[in-house]
């Protein structure tokens, strides 16, 4: 607080003498350390990574039924693959639960098109 900041455009004249301390106080604003520098860098590629997704999903959800069909068909499978599960473990769960998927994915129900008629 109360430290002066000299902002000029143009470049001092021959005659002027070189600025001292009491005309402006020297910033290190460009400096940053590595730590905060990584955490930018980590931040902007997670929000890269985040929008490729979002138009991945934009272009992938409509083509699979809607959001409701997507819904319906990851239930199904978690059902299946539960009650593959109680049967056995290990393999008849996993094809229970992509059967599951698939039978979703397949049965187009009214009731999923999103149509509140």
């Amino acid at each position: 607080m109360g430290e002066r900041v000299v902002i000029r455009d143009e470049p001092p004249l021959a005659s002027e003498a070189p600025p001292s301390q009491e005309q402006g106080v020297p910033l290190g604003y460009g400096r940053a350390n590595r730590a905060s520098s990584l955490l930018h860098w980590l931040d902007l590629r997670l929000r890269m990574i985040a929008d490729a997704f979002k138009e991945l999903f934009a272009i992938v959800i409509p083509a699979l039924g809607g959001a409701r069909q997507v819904a319906f068909a990851l239930g199904l499978a978690f059902v299946l693959g539960g009650f593959g599960s109680a049967l056995g473990r290990g393999e008849p769960a996993f094809w229970m639960w992509l059967g599951g998927l698939l039978i979703g994915f397949s049965l187009r129900l009214p009731w999923l098109k999103g149509d509140r008629s």
